[in-house]
């Protein structure tokens, strides 16, 4: 019976021992993960040449950047626009009402 306490207990050390080992282990994979994450931004990316052909390229992608950016801007001022209109009209028909009297 002494004898196989014994024996129990050396093998539960042994089992202790392969779990602390294994925890160990799992810890330095955990540490040798390696992530990389790679980024490239496409807008700068885009290469023009110094030629002719390049520059115009770069002048119509600019142009037309700009148009858009105005056309926004021209949404955007709506409410201006709407005012702008109601001050006109009530300014012509006051004009219009000074000169029938």
């Amino acid at each position: 019976m002494i004898e196989i306490e014994r024996n129990l207990s050396n093998i539960r050390n042994e089992i202790e021992i392969n779990e602390s080992r294994f925890k160990s282990l799992g810890n330095d994979i955990a540490y040798s993960t390696i992530s990389v994450y790679l980024h490239q931004d496409l807008q700068k990316s885009t290469v023009y040449s110094d030629s002719f052909g390049g520059k115009l390229l770069k002048s119509l992608a600019t142009g037309w950047n700009l148009f858009v950016y105005m056309v926004l801007l021209l949404v955007r001022l709506w409410p201006f626009a709407i005012l702008g209109v109601l001050i006109w009209f009530l300014v012509t028909r006051m004009r219009s009402r000074n000169n029938k009297t």
